[in-house]
């Protein structure tokens, strides 16, 4: 890491502005030469008690012992003590306030710095002297505050600069209308904490949005920097709103992966769709906004939508424009489906049967007029469902007929659902009717309750045409039952854990399911052929069925020619999977090989050929390794003889050459073993051979770059639609797209307390790979010693007691380690305060912080931060991070996987030190070879308690390319 020298600050760095804290201000006087007047003042009897807020207040002196005497401050001229008689606390009550008609502001006297400010404040009266200032003008609060912000004190400029992103960032983040900053209480309240203020709020809402704009054109320009150094391409997922104000709006979303291997998903924009929402329109809006991130046709990956036919035309048309060698099956293949979509359409055949997206259009068609009689009977022709439905709706229509259900209480065993409201389906939300279903079912007994005890108004049939009977019941459970499946499908692939290679094998355990309930119900319908009930339920399954086998089977790649080339089906289904190294073509063995099926191994055969296929045409010698000049020789005065020997041994960096194909290298040898492994483990094996492998390793990092859901448009538009509320209906579409990304991109607030442990390590981390050209992350540096403070801090200063054998730390001791006063967010250190507090640091014999603990802390740290498990570096330039393959590194004694079994981690840090100790040394001490000695002696019994494998080699000429990694630990 590059060391930064403090620069002392210039004229032009400080502007004179009073904003040091967040804690209320000292107001100024308003005359800065004001005239004392040194007449006694007389004031009338103040009442022997008196009322205020309810409470009563006995004056002291009338209950005083004969030894109380008033104080000889010269706050007693202008108050007394009166005694609070809820708490007999003795309180501060000032003549001045009863003179000027004030409420008496009855300050708890433990002290009479608050006294004084008071008095000096409010009445003028200063507080050395104790004199009254003649002629003194009693000032508003704004008043006051002008006065305090034209104090004359130094203050960065940067701080001003901070306010207002943390001002920006509070707007955004919680939908706050730019008007709020015009109403004069907000502003009283911030310049009661700090008057200096003043100088920078801004007087009127067009500002505020000047500021957001501002704001959100410089982070647009962060992140096209960040895109353009992506370690993946990028791929794309894009939706279409309709705002409540209303505008047609097209949000977009980047997938990708950055340079220090942490997967993204970024808002791109909020754009308003003009005119027919064709697939040309909206193609051509994307493309706009592509252009202005600078993301070009060889950048662009595949685009994850839902089902809408417009989406096939937008894709197409985008390609043809940023890829216009692409053929036409190639440009089929960057078309992904939404795997959340695809189970809400087989769920919703499960519901609804085969005509479901008919009976959805009309019932859009009939909620849009308002016809509400058409949609209830409507619904009548589902059974048991519509039957629920409409009884919800009736119940959830009206605050009387809900307050109705609201008081009818069961108690005993189902006191837990006493208290829940009735969950309403609706045809947005996914997984809407498992939620009102399983809802209903908690709360049957109310139900039953409510339809036997309801009273209709008059002229209402009431609930008499969809009441629920113990068949209908019985048919609920069972779907209930069956709905459970797609439920659990929906959320284990949602969330940044999974991938694009959950999406296949998610959809064919939800296949099996399915037919595992149909091939169930058609047996008992069989069995029972006159009941109505299984009857229905086997036509769900069948739909659902049919829907799943239609989706599976177009993934299928049964070409009748077996040519890749002729399928219009993509494979990245199939590659995202394979390039998982802890799953390769397991699982499609076990599932389709294994079995003896004859279909599935043709299935599995046609996979192997077009993930090769994709490999050969598209990433195959796309990506040559990068190398960098080696690094310029030291200056040697010329001799002749010894640079001959010099240039004859000198080994010369090339490039390296492979004359085996890297995919089918991958592909031959056995998966990893860890079952716990994700898509986090997954990307930081390829990243730490994206130098050495970067062909393989860039078509595996496009794989994993891609969400298995476009379910973060939805979120934006969840988010648009607190921005745009009624009152706010007039704000234009370039300032809600701003506001969204802002938001996006700020993320969620840390709770305080409970910060996120894994965000707080990247981000030091990323942003020196964002800044510093010569960062190094070397095995001892970053492999062990940064890994290892990740648990090292509690393990080691933990206090070891017969009440806590386990170790106790909280963060009032660990301060007092340190020497730091104050709380989160006002941290004072205090050189020279540093100290162990007594008695600490008890730990019984044998149970010591040594080399073992240590090593578990770090492996500890990898496994909860799997982005750290690289050696690497910048090569020259931010965000050039670049991975050291382990096993090139340590002649195939170490490798990325078995680094963390056992005590490999320490075994390879600790070697990494002993061969590198030479270089280390060199310069810094007179006799070399001694020090190396010395060091040697003091390795040896640490590597010989850890049992460690011989390196057989630490090749430092890998790390010719990163110029910090000077000795390369």
């Amino acid at each position: 890491m590059e060391p930064s020298t403090p620069t002392s600050p210039s004229p032009s760095n400080i502007i004179r502005l009073d904003l040091t804290s967040l804690t209320p201000s000292p107001i100024p006087t308003s005359s800065p030469t004001p005239i004392l007047s040194p007449t006694p003042i007389q004031y009338h009897e103040s009442p022997d008690e008196f009322v205020q807020g309810g409470i009563t207040y006995v004056k002291r002196a009338i209950i005083a012992r004969k030894d109380f005497r008033q104080g000889t401050s010269h706050i007693w001229k202008y108050g007394l003590q009166y005694i609070r008689d809820s708490d007999k606390k003795e309180v501060y009550y000032c003549h001045e306030c009863r003179v000027g008609k004030s409420k008496q502001e009855l300050f708890v006297i433990n002290g009479t710095s608050r006294i004084r400010n008071h008095l000096e404040q409010k009445h003028q009266i200063d507080p050395q002297s104790g004199i009254k200032r003649k002629g003194s003008v009693r000032k508003s609060i704004i008043d006051q505050q002008k006065d305090g912000a034209a104090s004359s004190i130094f203050f960065w400029k940067e701080s001003v600069e901070k306010f207002k992103e943390l001002l920006i960032r509070w707007i955004v983040y919680c939908h706050i209308a730019f008007f709020q900053l015009e109403n004069q209480y907000f502003r009283e309240l911030l310049l009661f904490l700090n008057p200096a203020l003043l100088n920078h709020l801004p007087k009127a809402a067009k500002t505020i949005r000047s500021w957001v704009m501002n704001a959100f054109i410089s982070k647009k320009q962060q992140l096209r920097e960040d895109l353009h150094h992506s370690r993946s391409r990028i791929s794309i997922s894009f939706d279409l709103w309709t705002s409540p104000n209303p505008y047609a709006i097209l949000g977009v979303v980047a997938m990708w992966i950055d340079t220090t291997g942490m997967r993204r998903v970024t808002a791109l924009g909020m754009r308003r769709i003009y005119g027919e929402h064709t697939g040309e329109n909206l193609g051509s809006v994307v493309l706009e906004l592509l252009e202005e991130y600078d993301i070009s046709g060889d950048q662009i990956g595949y685009f994850m939508l839902d089902n809408a036919s417009a989406n096939d035309t937008a894709v197409e048309f985008i390609l043809k424009d940023l890829c216009p060698w692409m053929k036409s099956k190639q440009r089929r293949h960057r078309r992904l489906r939404c795997l959340g979509h695809v189970i809400n359409l087989c769920c919703q055949a499960f519901l609804m049967g085969r005509n479901c997206e008919k009976y959805l259009a009309k019932l859009e068609k009939h909620h849009q007029r308002g016809d509400y009689t058409k949609v209830e009977e409507l619904w009548k022709k589902f059974g048991c469902l519509g039957r629920l439905h409409n009884l919800v709706r009736y119940i959830r229509l009206t605050p009387q007929r809900r307050e109705e259900f609201a008081t009818i209480i069961i108690g005993g065993d189902l006191s837990q659902f006493d208290g829940l409201e009735l969950i309403q389906n609706n045809s947005t939300r996914w997984n809407s009717w498992f939620y009102s279903i399983t809802r209903a079912l908690n709360v049957r007994e109310r139900l039953e309750l409510f339809s036997a005890r309801h009273v209709p108004g008059k002229g209402s049939v009431g609930i008499a045409n969809f009441k629920l009977d113990g068949q209908h019941w019985f048919e609920l459970e069972k779907i209930e039952l069956a709905l459970k499946d797609f439920y659990a499908a929906t959320l284990l692939s949602e969330g940044k854990k999974t991938s694009l290679a959950d999406w296949f094998s998610t959809l064919d355990c939800l296949l099996r399911e399915i037919s595992e309930t149909k091939d169930h119900y058609h047996d008992i319908h069989t069995e029972d052929d006159n009941n109505f009930t299984w009857k229905y339920l086997q036509g769900c399954a069948d739909a659902a069925w049919l829907k799943c086998v239609e989706y599976y089977n177009n993934q299928q790649l049964n070409w009748q020619n077996r040519f890749p080339e002729d399928t219009d089906l993509p494979p990245t289904y199939y590659a995202a999977q394979i390039l998982d190294p802890y799953r390769k073509w397991g699982w499609f063995r076990q599932e389709w090989v294994l079995h003896g099926d004859e279909e599935k191994k043709r299935w599995f055969e046609n996979a192997q050929l077009a993930v090769k296929h994709l490999w050969e045409t598209e990433y195959k010698g796309r990506y040559p390794v990068e190398m960098l000049p080696p690094p310029a020789r030291k200056e040697r005065d010329p001799d002749p003889a010894f640079d001959r020997q010099r240039e004859h041994k000198r080994i010369r960096i090339d490039a390296p050459v492979s004359t085996t194909d890297l995919y089918e290298q991958y592909i031959s040898t056995d998966r990893l073993h860890n079952e716990e492994a994700g898509c986090n483990e997954a990307i930081a094996y390829w990243l730490s051979r994206y130098d050495s492998q970067r062909d393989l390793a860039r078509f595996a990092l496009d794989m994993f770059a891609i969400s298995p859901m476009s379910d973060e448009c939805e979120r934006l538009f969840s988010s648009a639609k607190l921005t745009i509320v009624d009152r706010r209906g007039r704000l234009k579409a370039d300032i809600i797209e701003a506001c969204e990304c802002l938001r996006a991109w700020y993320g969620k607030p840390q709770a305080e307390g409970n910060s996120d442990i894994e965000d707080n390590q990247t981000r030091p981390f990323r942003s020196l790979v964002a800044t510093n050209g010569r960062y190094w992350a070397g095995p001892v540096t970053h492999f062990a010693i940064n890994t290892a403070t990740y648990l090292f801090t509690y393990h080691f200063f933990a206090n070891h007691s017969a009440k806590y054998p386990e170790g106790y730390l909280n963060g009032e001791t660990l301060k007092s380690f340190e020497g730091v006063t104050g709380s989160p967010g006002s941290f004072k250190w205090a050189s020279g305060r540093e100290r162990i507090p007594e008695n600490w640091y008890r730990r019984a014999f044998g149970n010591d912080y040594g080399i073992a603990e240590f090593t578990l802390d770090a492996v500890g740290a990898l496994k909860a931060l799997p982005y750290m498990a690289v050696v690497g570096g910048n090569t020259g330039k931010p965000n050039t991070f670049t991975g050291v393959n382990i096993a090139d590194l340590t002649g195939g004694v170490f490798n990325a996987e078995t680094l963390l079994e056992g005590n490999n981690l320490m075994c390879f840090a600790f070697q990494a030190v002993n061969s590198a100790a030479p270089d280390v040394l060199k310069g810094l001490l007179g006799n070399v070879l001694l020090a190396v000695q010395s060091l040697t002696d003091a390795l040896n019994p640490i590597l010989a308690t850890l049992a460690c494998p011989q390196m057989g080699k630490y090749d430092k000429s890998l790390f010719s390319k990163f110029p910090g990694a000077g000795a390369g630990v």
